[in-house]
């Protein structure tokens, strides 16, 4: 099917035998085609791999080699660019939505194991490899793009479109979209857990975020001079300048923390055992916090954990128990759970009991007088 000027253009990977390694032998090479679908107008690249960086720079040199941007990108469902692939609704990787934002273009992966829907493409990159790679040889990837570059401007910009006899630079090139200012902030990105002091690591350096993203998971995006940090939906939360190994985004206190972190307050994690267990457990959570006030914020996380291998209910009726007899260690409440039918044992020490040597004055009997009367 046709499409409209400047409306869409097709991309594929192809690979071609044609690097000569060192010992004499050939090696495969990954050489990308994005084509036009309105003119067939055409840009060729090999790629060291299919990274998705490697990917979206490829793309990029294409949108400059073409003088602007199409509509739509019809991809297949290359691992570079979908992260989970589904004919109705596609998870892209937040990179490939982040490049396409500032070209206005949008990227549609087409159904899986349908080559058809990328039909113009496909014959176009049996056409490279025919045409402008049978018989090469390259020692580089270098030298080959070189080759490709020469073959695209002498043979392949040369012809006409097979339907509507018309070149690309009078047709499709005026209907595409214009570039933007500037290339596209090329940047890494992965995955990091908030750390229990609301710092974030990424290459042996550790960048604060704000406390309540303790224990999620975010996502983070740096270059040489940037860290940028989003939440699980690719919203800003904060960003930091690169940092060399070793060194913090703010200087910390004790033990590697900073005073003001939630996990230090013993507050934080009471409000954290009544949102997981409950008011009994809340009870037993603030008379830990009396009775051992440097402790009780490891040990309020110990009491959370506990969730996972015993009931909520089985929790705060341990905390019950604990809470009747002024007990305010964790192990009390692990030798509830291990052996919820046990006897209660006798508590010999509570403010309500008397010492045993107020009895004793009881009890004692008081010595003779022997003076006569």
């Amino acid at each position: 099917m046709e499409c409209a000027p400047g409306k869409e253009a097709q991309i594929e990977f192809g690979f071609a035998k044609t690097l000569l390694h060192k010992d004499g032998k050939q090696r495969m090479s990954n050489v990308l085609r994005i084509t036009l679908s309105h003119s067939r107008k055409g840009y060729t690249e090999t790629l060291a791999s299919q990274r998705t960086d490697h990917f979206l720079t490829a793309i990029e040199n294409a949108f400059r080699h073409f003088g602007g941007v199409p509509a739509t990108l019809r991809i297949d469902n290359l691992k570079a660019a979908v992260k989970q692939a589904d004919w109705y609704d596609p998870e892209l990787h937040p990179k490939i939505l982040a490049f396409a934002e500032p070209y206005h273009t949008t990227i549609i992966p087409t159904r899986s194991y349908t080559p058809e829907h990328k039909g113009k493409v496909e014959s176009d990159v049996n056409y490279v490899k025919i045409n402008a790679l049978k018989g090469h040889q390259f020692p580089d990837i270098a030298s080959q793009n070189a080759h490709l570059c020469q073959w695209e401007t002498t043979v392949a910009d040369q012809r006409n479109h097979g339907t509507t006899k018309q070149h690309f630079q009078n047709t499709e090139k005026p209907a595409l979209q214009p570039l933007p200012s500037g290339p596209f902030h090329n940047f890494q990105e992965a995955q990091r857990t908030v750390h229990r002091d609301s710092y974030i690591e990424l290459d042996r350096s550790y960048y604060e975020v704000p406390p309540k993203y303790i224990g999620h998971q975010l996502w983070i995006r740096w270059d040489t001079r940037l860290v940028r940090i989003y939440d699980a939906h690719i919203k800003a939360i904060i960003r930091h300048l690169k940092l060399e190994p070793g060194n913090y985004s703010r200087v910390l206190g004790a033990r590697g923390t900073h005073p003001t972190s939630p996990h230090r307050t013993s507050a934080h994690w009471i409000d954290q055992v009544q949102e997981n267990l409950g008011n009994a457990a809340q009870s037993w959570a603030i008379n830990v916090s009396i009775h051992q006030s440097e402790q009780a914020p490891r040990i309020l996380q110990g009491l959370i954990n506990l969730k996972r291998r015993h009931a909520e209910q089985a929790i705060n009726q341990a905390c019950q128990r604990a809470l009747d007899r002024g007990q305010h260690h964790l192990s009390d409440i692990k030798l509830v759970l291990s052996n919820p039918n046990a006897q209660t044992p006798l508590v010999t020490e509570h403010p309500l009991i008397r010492p045993i040597q107020a009895y004793q004055k009881l009890i004692t009997p008081t010595p003779p007088n022997n003076k006569e009367t």
